[in-house]
């Protein structure tokens, strides 16, 4: 079962919006090459600890992250933020059209490739 089918069946709708992936995807596709080279590791150590987190609920019920996997996936909200204060909406729209194509073919959330 994919990760965002794992999402949908077992949180309950206010987890799944504290385990909200996309706006990770979307943090990872208005990221320039330069911010990507410098977030590299908080993309890969939020990405592990969101899937650790998912995967453990399916088989436990407990939706949790480690407090370093918060600080990681903290870091990206940043910067996250940061990007909807400063990029232009046209930019905005191209990653979320990018990010809900990957969604519709049903591979779950991607994984960042560095």
């Amino acid at each position: 079962m994919s990760t965002s089918k794992l999402v949908d069946t077992y949180a309950p709708r206010s987890e799944r919006q504290l385990v909200d992936v996309e706006n990770g995807s979307l943090t990872f596709y208005l990221s320039d090459e330069e911010t990507l080279k410098e977030q590299e590791k908080n993309f890969v150590a939020a990405e592990r600890g969101l899937k650790a987190c998912i995967t453990r609920a399916a088989d436990t019920q407990t939706w949790a992250v480690s407090n370093a996997d918060a600080l990681y996936i903290a870091a990206l909200l940043q910067l996250h933020d940061d990007q909807l204060r400063l990029v232009p909406v046209h930019r905005l729209d191209k990653a979320k059209h990018r990010l809900d194509k990957l969604f519709a073919q049903g591979e779950g959330f991607p994984s960042f490739d560095f």
